[in-house]
């Protein structure tokens, strides 16, 4: 099935800052699509690597999530650090890859299993 990424929520944990990551998602317009494999239809995305360097080559990896971003933050607020990858697996519908800059001309969007 199609998806667009205004209809994915995102968030990003460490070692990604919100200031990288918010600059990162500045230059997509939402109306991004990419095709997804799965029967849950993913309703956030958590970023956890990034490397901005615009207008170089740019890339985000996420994990797709079944849940949106509320309930996880509601979930993980008594959590520490390290508890948190089992609670992201118990959610995960797969990972996203998103790339732009360098010698793309266009947004490319991957899910990767």
């Amino acid at each position: 099935m199609k998806i667009s990424l205004w209809e994915i929520e995102p968030f990003n944990i460490p070692p990604v800052a919100n200031e990288e990551a918010g600059t990162f998602m500045k230059h997509l317009s939402g109306n991004e699509t990419f095709e997804y494999v799965g029967e849950k239809r993913p309703q956030s995305m958590c970023i956890f690597d990034m490397q901005y360097d615009y207008p170089n080559h740019c890339y985000a990896y996420g994990l797709l999530l079944s849940i949106d971003v509320d309930t996880f933050y509601s979930i993980c607020k008594n959590v520490i650090h390290e508890e948190i990858e089992p609670i992201i697996k118990k959610y995960s519908l797969g990972s996203i890859k998103i790339e732009f800059g360098g010698d793309l001309n266009e947004v490319k969007i991957k899910q990767i299993k």
